[in-house]
């Protein structure tokens, strides 16, 4: 097996656990008196840790591999999910959230061994496989989540997404290999107050076309992101959808992102570039998010969550391949996860966000506000695109020698 077939493994069961949670945490923090502001919180106490440990979890992998790390942290989601399942009121549930934060860093990992083993002009296209095990994830999760809370139990989603874990680890420690690249002997051993990686983290931001690059994650995530707080109180309202309908509508993002990431990103890439392939993807956002802020019918509501799902199925993959070419790639690592940190920070945000601008202005606003943010990050995309093409051919010419 492949090392990039056990990243999109592992990002597949890893999803699996997060999504499933998507149409149940609303009533199961309902369970114990919590309000749509209680959900908020919940998600967004897994992303917040993600802004300062992604990191860190980033540069332990460049440092000593990154199947270690790995299983580490995948014997640490696996304890949070468990926390989940024996819950007794919001206390618990939010410490079990926290601990996933914490360890929730296996996209840092499968993006590294993505860029540790594909050549540059296929980095795109391997960054699209694991958004399309991430999308398989949005897809089955959010449905398997509302079918076993709906039928079973709140808490046995968390056994589920236990078992997940348990797999996972199983792939890790049977068949993935170590993708690190071999240390340079000339580099020198990072000094103790670099450690936890701030240095490297430091000069990864000041890199040419890295903040750039993430920022437009950071805003484009948090619009996504509303998405996620909101859904459920929206079908609900407008649709008087039920926890297991809701988990379908998660499931129409999740299959039309999983189909564009494993099959049209790579053809728009090859055609537009990775810039003009994430210029279009935000493009496509702005127009989903706009079409629901207008509260339309059921069909209209498929319609923007169809084309929401393929801008998103566009751009992620294609900003993730321009930012793993800014750096060499004994970087990898460090880089996906200061941009995983950023991620994490747009989600939290953007959790936060939604369930605010729901309750206190009502359904229309947190789509809109999201349509704005799409419309602003692409706006900033397009704002230097010579600058991010000429780094993007530098970097690639530069890679081609080291893997040459």
């Amino acid at each position: 097996m492949s090392p990039l077939v056990c990243a999109t493994l592992i990002v597949l069961l890893e999803g699996l656990c997060v999504a499933s949670l998507f149409p149940v945490t609303h009533a199961y923090c309902a369970e114990f008196g919590g309000s749509v502001l209680a959900t908020g919180i919940m998600f967004a106490l897994v992303s917040f840790p993600k802004v300062l440990l992604n990191p860190f979890w980033g540069h332990v992998a460049d440092r000593i591999g990154r199947r270690p790390v790995l299983v580490m942290i995948t014997l640490g989601t696996l304890a949070g999910s468990i926390g989940w399942a024996v819950s007794r009121d919001l206390w618990w549930l939010a410490a079990s959230r926290l601990i996933v934060g914490v360890f929730g860093a296996q996209a840092v990992l499968a993006y590294a061994i993505a860029a540790d083993t594909a050549a540059p002009e296929r980095r795109a296209a391997s960054m699209g496989m694991l958004g399309a095990g991430f999308g398989v994830a949005l897809t089955l999760g959010p449905v398997v989540g509302g079918i076993v809370g709906a039928r079973v139990s709140n808490a046995a989603v968390g056994w589920m997404g236990g078992g997940f874990q348990a797999i996972s680890l199983l792939v890790i420690l049977t068949r993935l290999r170590e993708t690190r690249p071999a240390p340079d002997a000339r580099a020198a051993e990072p000094s103790a107050a670099d450690r936890f990686g701030w240095s490297s983290t430091r000069s990864l931001l000041v890199a040419p076309g890295v903040a750039l690059l993430l920022a437009v994650t950071f805003i484009m995530t948090v619009g996504f992101s509303i998405l996620t707080t909101s859904l459920g109180e929206f079908t609900r309202d407008a649709f008087q959808f039920t926890t297991e309908g809701t988990g379908y509508a998660f499931a129409i993002v999740g299959i039309v992102t999983a189909l564009t990431q494993g099959g049209a990103t790579r053809p728009v890439v090859s055609a537009l570039g990775e810039a003009g392939a994430s210029r279009l993807g935000l493009a496509l956002l702005a127009a989903g998010f706009a079409i629901l802020a207008f509260r339309p019918a059921l069909a209209w509501f498929l319609v923007g969550l169809a084309v929401l799902s393929v801008g998103g199925g566009f751009v992620v993959p294609a900003l993730t391949a321009m930012l793993s070419r800014c750096v060499g790639p004994e970087r990898q690592g460090g880089v996906h996860g200061v941009n995983q940190a950023v991620t994490g920070l747009g989600r939290a945000l953007g959790f936060g966000l939604g369930g605010i601008l729901f309750r206190a202005f009502g359904a229309a606003t947190p789509f809109a506000t999201a349509a704005g943010l799409s419309a602003t990050a692409a706006l900033l995309l397009a704002a230097a695109p010579r600058t991010l093409s000429a780094r993007a051919a530098r970097s690639a010419n530069c890679d081609e020698r080291r893997m040459n």
